[in-house]
């Protein structure tokens, strides 16, 4: 276990305007808002949809969405 998290982060990205930082590595996709000086001390959104690791994850070049793919064969979009 890693901090409250199941395990350490394996995939990550940022969003086009570098507002969002969503990471990965067990099950949950986690899209941390960087608009302030720092996440640090925030909560973050906690996207619990794969039943697998989470193998990728991409951000929209025009706007604020994010994609996962995870092991367990499953798609998740999502508008950060």
């Amino acid at each position: 276990m890693c901090d409250g998290y199941p395990t350490k982060v394996r995939r990550s990205a940022w969003s086009a305007d570098s507002h969002y930082f969503a990471t990965g590595g067990g099950e949950p996709l986690i899209i941390w808002d960087c608009a302030g000086t720092s996440p640090q001390g925030t909560e973050p959104d906690y996207q619990d949809v794969h039943r697998a690791p989470i193998s990728s994850i991409a951000f929209s070049h025009g706007d604020r969405r994010v994609v996962s793919a995870g092991e367990d064969g499953r798609v998740f979009a999502y508008e950060a």
